[in-house]
């Protein structure tokens, strides 16, 4: 799917349901990593998994790492043909309910440097993997958001996607793809709550008719300058 597409599904879907777009945008960001740097091996094994229906999450966010990732405290130690995983991770999205999870850490034999950064795709009902609960949310409370526990989690090797001390890369690659679907959200519950506003003033008594006058007035101007930008855009694209 096209980056403009995905921004457009992500726009229009929170216009109804803001839980619902949550869940899609996470679900089909989370399984970017897998698209683009599984082995085929590896999309055969869990590809099929979300097309027949199941969620995916990513693990990312930690109590001691969250805007600043790459401080992340998760590791990964290699054990013969399995990895050992251990650390928190927190405010993970789907992270209740996915039947696939892609979790990021540092590779143990590699430091505690950037460098080490390592991405490993965990399914539900690894042994040591626990969901030690749910936020209490005052929105969106239809999209779950989860606290998970990582305690001598053990996984195949054969879950490490490309290479120990590859994931900056995909994270990085995972940042730019999903961090515009977030404006595009708020842009389309934004956009919901504008043409509410309209609707209920609209149907309101003769009081209101001057308010009803500026809010059309500001409606109109708002299309007219989404008109010049795009007719600007049009014009730098064809230069």
């Amino acid at each position: 799917m096209s980056c403009p597409a995905c921004l457009a599904i992500c726009r229009e879907v929170p216009k109804a349901c803001a839980s619902t777009g949550i869940v899609w945008a996470t679900n089909f960001h989370a399984i970017s990593p897998l698209v683009d740097f599984a082995s085929h091996d590896q999309k055969n094994r869990w590809l099929p998994v979300i097309v027949n229906g199941g969620l995916a999450a990513l693990a990312l966010t930690e109590p001691s790492a969250g805007s600043d990732a790459t401080g992340m405290k998760t590791t990964f130690r290699e054990d013969e043909d399995e990895i050992v995983v251990n650390g928190p991770k927190i405010f993970i999205t789907n992270g209740d309910v996915a039947d696939i999870i892609v979790l990021f850490g540092k590779w143990a034999e590699l430091g505690d440097g950037r460098d080490a950064i390592s991405v490993a795709a965990i399914e539900k009902g690894a042994p040591g993997f626990e969901v030690i609960g749910t936020d209490k949310k005052m929105g969106s409370r239809a999209s779950s958001t989860a606290a998970l526990s990582f305690i001598n989690c053990r996984i195949p090797r054969a879950n490490l996607l490309g290479k120990p001390g590859e994931g900056l890369k995909m994270l990085y690659d995972f940042l730019r793809k999903s961090r515009p679907s977030v404006a595009a959200q708020a842009l389309g519950i934004a956009r919901a709550a504008f043409e509410d506003a309209i609707a209920y003033v609209n149907d309101c008594p003769a009081p209101l008719k001057s308010l009803r006058f500026e809010i059309s007035l500001f409606s109109k101007r708002g299309d007219r300058r989404c008109g010049k930008a795009v007719s600007a855009k049009g014009r730098s694209l064809a230069s």
